[in-house]
């Protein structure tokens, strides 16, 4: 199995003004209740969040998130709980992510 890890940033403001972020591989999109959600086509496997101050703040387990199939056209998908904390709060000006993709 091979892995594939591609890094990506995205500014707090434009989370908050709903903006999200979207390349060939990922999006991330903020959700009408407010929260986020990561989604891919591909074979996402984790989405990580890379910022010291944020890995400092919180646990593992809320910066390191798995992702799951939803069954939506061959969709993958997780909530991200913990970006709506931190566009609420406004601590960071961008966030850094690694999305690992798991090929084979």
């Amino acid at each position: 199995m091979v892995k594939e890890e591609v890094e990506f940033r995205v500014a707090v403001e434009d989370l908050a003004r709903g903006e999200g972020y979207r390349d060939d591989r990922v999006a991330l999109v903020r959700e009408e209740a407010g929260g986020f959600r990561a989604r891919s086509s591909g074979r996402l496997c984790f989405l990580y969040l890379t910022n010291s101050e944020v890995v400092a703040r919180y646990p593992v387990s809320r910066v390191l998130v798995p992702v799951v199939e939803d069954g939506a056209g061959g969709f993958v998908s997780c909530e991200i709980e913990v970006l709506k904390e931190i566009v609420e709060e406004r601590t960071v000006k961008y966030l850094n992510f690694v999305a690992i993709f798991l090929n084979g």
